[in-house]
């Protein structure tokens, strides 16, 4: 952690106000402890100073900083080439401790754990007893962003320094990764006591129901590698997932499309509500703007489109994963699987189309929460766009994975909840006639079995949003199983078709052969490399900080 520590960031916010004016407020300056935390509305500011660092920066989950952690799993690449190095070294396991990508959120994440440590450490001072109830709710919204980010922290980089006070100590050496684990545990367990049921006007604020769903995916994640707590963590786990299942009032929408289907009024204003839907858990909120201009843009933080058509490629997707991919009507709404010439003014809605096997990158790009560059002046979404932290599809999908490793044996239940996940996906199939079993999983899977097939379910209804798939591998085990099969997907594409030059002219003319795979990692992967590496300035700054040995 760098000495650079804030005591907290202050948000003219109230209570309830908007979410929108919230994020666009400016934080106060500094203050002194011993001139706050008189009464309830210095403990608001306070908070809303945490959840204001939490939604801002490079170390929010939904940015580039958290994102790159993500490489090593199945779903994520990037170029073979260009400027996205950070990138490649995460995703062939070459991780150098200089990768300012992991820095950002390692720093990040840090700002945002010792405001909240500011609030935890300070707060009972303005508790009176008319307004216990009242504090104790607004304090626990900065207990569950603790919890948060302590949770990717310890995932991405296991041992490591868990300050719970502001007071900056800059030797504070790493502790165990159990520590950590109960320590978020300990805070969401405590916020459970005060979270309300409903969300208010305030859709930053979580619920009871979203730190249920949190301190459940701590528990699977304690169940699994490296705590390897078992069946009682998972039984943990299962009991908040029913409550959250049954009680919460979230559900299912009819239509994937809901997901990842932008809303305009008459106007062409983008219209934010839409984001909030049935399946709403708890969602990172993302500040909007608007540019002039063309482009994708996506939670990420990045741009997808294949560089030739005016825009990045940060991210794109592994071959492995497209082909594997079923073809349902989750589909459409994960890839681009052809490029489009950039529209221009004299042509806005160009009909010629490039298949992405001649994209410059030689790979499909994600279309997963992307605006539609065919449509001029439309809302700029790079890291504007809510995150979606959990929503109701990974409640199911949970539940069923932790009600199989239990007991070791799939139940009725389980079944019934990946298959109302995969009936969704199969809508229009199932609209136009097709018998709703044909989808249903396999029956008679054993526990082992079912869980991997779940976790499958998962990449395909949420993959490239985050680092979740990464984390699933990782607490499985399966991070070697799953680099090993990208073997499997790579191989020689030869044809004549259009080839489209810079200039945006084409001629039909064979295009020269490619092979196209995915990129290999370029160490053996055992469990040091499951950890990312402590950012080299850390280790300058504090002695007592010792580097994990495939990285010295």
């Amino acid at each position: 952690m760098k000495a650079i520590y804030l005591l907290f960031g202050l948000v003219l916010l109230g209570l309830f106000s908007s979410c929108e004016d919230f994020l666009e407020e400016e934080p106060k300056a500094n203050l002194a402890v011993e001139s706050f935390y008189k009464d309830m509305n210095d403990i608001t500011l306070a908070v809303n100073g945490t959840v204001e660092r939490a939604l801002s920066g490079s170390g929010t989950m939904g940015s580039r900083g958290f994102s790159a952690i993500a490489y090593g799993d199945d779903i994520m690449t990037t170029n073979h080439g260009e400027n996205k190095a950070q990138q490649r070294e995460i995703d062939q396991f070459n991780v150098s401790v200089g990768n300012s990508q992991l820095n950002d959120a390692w720093n990040g994440s840090y700002e945002v754990i010792n405001q909240a440590n500011a609030v935890l450490g300070n707060y009972e001072s303005a508790i009176t007893e008319s307004n216990l109830t009242e504090v104790e709710a607004m304090v626990s919204i900065a207990r569950f962003y603790r919890a948060l980010y302590y949770f990717e922290l310890v995932r991405g980089w296991g041992d490591i320094p868990m300050p719970t006070s502001s007071v900056v100590d800059t030797k504070l050496a790493r502790s165990p990764a159990a520590d950590v684990f109960n320590l978020v545990a300990n805070d969401l367990e405590e916020a459970i006591k005060w979270l309300p049921n409903q969300q208010g006007s305030n859709r930053a604020y979580p619920t009871v129901w979203a730190a249920k769903t949190l301190l459940a995916d701590v528990y699977m994640t304690m169940a699994g590698w490296p705590l390897k707590m078992g069946a009682e963590y998972y039984g943990k786990a299962l009991t908040l997932l029913t409550d959250v299942k049954d009680k919460s009032g979230a559900s299912l929408e009819p239509d994937y499309a809901t997901l990842y289907t932008y809303h305009f009024d008459e106007g062409k204003n983008y219209v934010k509500e839409a984001e909030y839907n049935n399946e709403f858990i708890f969602q990172l909120i993302g500040i909007y703007r608007t540019v002039q201009g063309y482009g994708y843009a996506t939670n990420m933080g990045v741009s997808y489109v294949d560089s030739r058509f005016g825009g990045w490629n940060d991210i794109v997707v592994e071959i492995g994963y497209f082909q594997r991919f079923p073809r349902d009507d989750r589909f459409a709404f994960t890839f681009n699987e052809f490029g489009h010439q950039r529209p221009t003014d004299n042509e806005p809605n160009p009909n010629e189309t490039v298949p992405w096997q001649q994209f410059n990158s030689g790979h499909p790009t994600f279309k997963r929460l992307q605006y539609n560059w065919l449509i001029p002046f439309e809302w700029f979404r790079d890291n504007y766009r809510n995150f979606d932290v959990y929503r109701y599809t990974e409640v199911l999908l949970m539940f069923a994975e932790a009600d199989a490793m239990v007991d070791n044996d799939v139940s009725a239940d389980a079944y019934a909840a990946i298959n109302s996940v995969r009936e969704r996906a199969n809508k229009s199939k199932i609209d136009a006639g097709a018998d709703p079993i044909s989808f249903h999983l396999e029956a008679g899977l054993s526990a082992e079995a079912f869980r991997d097939a779940v976790l499958e379910e998962v990449s395909f209804e949420i993959g490239g949003d985050g680092n979740k798939r990464w984390f699933d591998l990782q607490r499985t085990e399966k991070v070697e199983w799953a680099n090993a099969r990208k073997a499997d997907f790579m191989y020689n594409e030869d044809g004549s078709d259009l080839t489209f030059n810079n200039d945006g002219t084409n001629t039909d003319e064979p295009y020269p052969a490619r092979r196209l795979f995915d990129l290999p990692p370029l160490n053996s992967i055992d469990k040091g490399r499951y950890y990312m590496p402590i950012p080299a300035g850390e280790i300058l700054l504090n002695a007592n900080l010792e580097q994990y040995p495939p990285y010295n």
